[in-house]
């Protein structure tokens, strides 16, 4: 056996009773029975009435199986799908039965299809689109179809054979295809010694007859149908009990296939939503079939990628409820977004809206189905519960959840319905390797990891994802990965945000600032040194040492470091600043928007008036370095209507940063040298009809001309006082 057929359950009919687990074995051998022990020779026509998936092939496989036990009847299995059109259908019929009942004859007894063959060459010719009777007499000739019935009475008679005729999936035939069936099945059911058990959904053909016979009117397919079938039976509801259980088997045989292992709680979770949320709309054994090969498919595929259970539930959503699940797939941000804003107020709007949804995705419902589905619905996206409810989860559970891979995570729920790793993310089971590879390799294998695994559009996954397991890592471990997220920041975006700490590369900073807290006290120094030392590019040491945990008499941290502590490892970054290769003019071509950063940690830790002392040097060399260094220091504003960034004033704020580290004297002469009018600057200068460059020198003189009117509480509206 293929390992195909060992892992997906064939949707065929089964035809032998060792393999009946939907209990239909016992219907079928009754209506075999019934047909094979019948002392009444004429003819009868049984229905079985059932819906697509319900089990009627198989029923009819049972049929056909019981009655082989019964050495006095033949049966014939008529497939109408194996015909094109009308005279196909007839000949092929009749050729069939002759086949069948002469196979069963002794060979000294006349022949029904020698009778047949004598009329064969015609057919084409005489058989047209026309009433099947007029086919059948056509196909005949002269001979007749009485003719035709006395001859297979006669035979079947003599030698004591009873035909039963099996003819399935008459619901899937066109309804021209139907009609001749119904005619066909009419026209012969007289002939003694035969019966007919057909199979087919009764609704969807009497609508098909009802075209046809009733003109239209309502009811008339179901009375064509009366006068038809004899005995009409219903398909045994399928148990309950039996496509649970076969549900069961199939999750068991998927978790096994992909070698996963549940908790007795991730058990009891399953159990207790599929019983509330699923069994009730599971109906038949195509659904059982359907869904116990959609999870020997996804769970192996998503294997340590998502939540078990949440899958196992939603994939029974796709199974039970296929427009709701439908809606959730198109509609995912609404499930997972919280109706309350930040100062607590609901979002009628938004409950109004997702109700909506989901009330149309179950219309049609009865009243406990749609409970069943929305508790179901509520178990998965528990904030559905503010919906139906007041209960409310806020964002502090979304760490929770995207720690347990649920589908209520903004960080998984793509997967359960793509069934693979979106390029923004990055593969569960690829981080843990990756994590554990740091136990044991060193910096530069796991720096050469680090890129195989990250790309420019999944820094943030990768980045939160580590962290999310560095609960496991070794004091080993810890050490090697921030040494090769040091000295890879380089492949960290690092994009202006309005607030820098919802960057990766500040998400990385704070990662590296929790493993160096990780390991033992007397290495986290020496560690943090290292960082500093070996950072790239050089910010990425200054947005660690921003980060790094400290411990005061204000703020007791006993991982923190002491303030002393901080100095020695901020003297590491001051010097790499002072030292780096083409200066303070490579220095702001590099990271023009983090120079501010970088001359304010080389004044703090660096050696005394170094700063100052290389600054009056570089402004000697060329004044016009006064005005690139303050539009270092602009902040960035942000449109509220275009969302585009730009260079805001240089305003009080600034100037006293610009003068925590640098001699504004110094600035205020080079730029003096540069510019003619700033002398004359009376006003503090908002217009923007000047250049950037000449509006925050004018900016900057005005605040350096009146600097002895402020004092350290000083602020930017006060301006307008003076």
């Amino acid at each position: 056996m293929s390992e195909q057929e060992q892992t997906y359950s064939s949707d065929a009919p089964v035809d032998h009773p060792d393999n009946d687990v939907f209990r239909r074995w016992p219907f079928a051998q009754r209506v075999a029975q019934v047909i094979a022990t019948r002392k009444d020779k004429s003819s009868i026509v049984i229905g079985i009435d059932g819906v697509w998936g319900e089990g009627k092939t198989s029923v009819l496989n049972f049929i056909n199986h019981e009655l082989n036990n019964h050495s006095h009847i033949v049966c014939m299995k008529f497939n109408p799908w194996r015909f094109g059109d009308e005279e196909q259908l007839l000949k092929g019929f009749f050729f069939d039965l002759a086949k069948c009942v002469d196979q069963s004859l002794s060979t000294s007894t006349e022949k029904i299809g020698d009778f047949l063959k004598r009329f064969a060459k015609p057919v084409g010719a005489a058989v047209g689109q026309g009433e099947v009777v007029d086919s059948i007499g056509n196909m005949l000739g002269y001979a007749g179809i009485e003719e035709l019935r006395q001859r297979i009475e006669k035979i079947l008679d003599e030698q004591e054979r009873r035909v039963v005729i099996l003819i399935d999936d008459i619901d899937r035939l066109e309804k021209s295809e139907i009609h001749a069936i119904f005619r066909l099945v009419k026209l012969t059911a007289d002939f003694k010694n035969t019966a007919y058990v057909l199979a087919f959904d009764h609704e969807m053909v009497a609508s098909a007859l009802q075209d046809r016979f009733g003109s239209g009117q309502l009811g008339a397919g179901k009375a064509f149908l009366e006068k038809i079938i004899q005995v009409p039976l219903q398909l045994p509801e399928t148990n309950i009990d039996s496509l649970r259980k076969y549900c069961f088997n199939g999750v068991d045989e998927a978790l096994s296939q992909a070698e996963v292992i549940l908790s007795d709680r991730d058990v009891q979770i399953f159990v207790r939503n599929f019983k509330w949320g699923l069994e009730k709309r599971l109906q038949t054994p195509r659904q059982a079939k359907l869904y116990s090969n959609i999870l020997t498919f996804s769970i192996p595929i998503l294997k340590d990628e998502v939540n078990y259970v949440d899958l196992m539930l939603i994939e029974g959503i796709r199974i039970c409820y296929p427009t709701l699940y439908d809606v959730i797939r198109s509609n995912q941000t609404l499930f997972l977004k919280e109706i309350r804003d930040r100062v607590g107020n609901t979002s009628e709007r938004h409950s109004e809206k997702i109700k909506l949804l989901i009330s149309e995705a179950l219309e049609g419902l009865n009243v406990d189905d749609i409970e069943a589905a929305q508790e179901l619905l509520k178990y998965l996206f528990p904030r559905l519960q503010a919906v139906y409810g007041n209960t409310h989860f806020g964002t502090d559970w979304n760490n929770s959840w995207a720690l347990s891979k649920r589908i209520c995570s903004s960080s998984y729920i793509a997967r359960y319905f793509s069934y693979t790793i979106p390029i923004n993310d990055v593969s569960d089971q690829l981080i843990i390797e990756f994590i554990d590879k740091s136990s044991q390799m060193n910096v530069d294998y796991m720096k050469n990891e680090l890129i195989k695994i990250m790309n420019p559009r999944n820094t943030e996954a990768v980045i939160s994802k580590i962290s999310q397991n560095a609960i496991n890592m070794s004091d080993r471990g810890s050490r090697v990965m921030a040494l090769a997220l040091a000295s890879s920041a380089k492949l960290i975006p690092n994009s202006e945000k309005g607030f820098s700490f919802l960057t990766p590369f500040s998400h990385a900073a704070m990662l590296v600032s929790d493993l160096i807290s990780r390991i033992s006290k007397d290495e986290r120094i020496s560690l943090a040194k290292k960082v500093m030392l070996t950072a790239e590019p050089i910010t990425f040491g200054y947005e660690c040492l921003s980060w790094f945990k400290t411990h005061t008499n204000d703020r007791s941290d006993s991982k923190g470091f002491e303030v002393q502590e901080i100095d020695q490892i901020g003297t590491k970054l001051a010097y790499r600043i002072s030292v780096f290769e083409g200066g303070l003019t490579s220095l702001i071509n590099e990271f023009e928007s983090n120079l501010a950063s970088l001359l304010y940690t080389w004044n703090r830790y660096g050696e005394v008036k170094e700063l100052n002392e290389s600054i009056t040097s570089w402004l000697d060399d060329d004044p016009n370095n006064a005005i690139r260094v303050l539009l270092c220091y602009l902040p960035t504003g942000w449109g509220l209507e275009s969302g585009l960034s730009f260079k805001a004033n240089f305003e009080i704020d600034q100037y006293k940063a610009v003068k925590e580290v640098i001699s504004t004297d110094l600035i205020n002469t080079a730029l003096n040298k540069v510019y003619n009018s700033l002398s004359d600057v009376d006003e503090y200068p908002r217009a923007n009809e000047t250049s950037l460059e000449l509006r925050t020198a004018k900016q900057f003189s005005w605040l350096h001309k009146n600097s002895d009117q402020f004092h350290e509480d000083t602020k930017q509206e006060n301006i307008e006082e003076l």
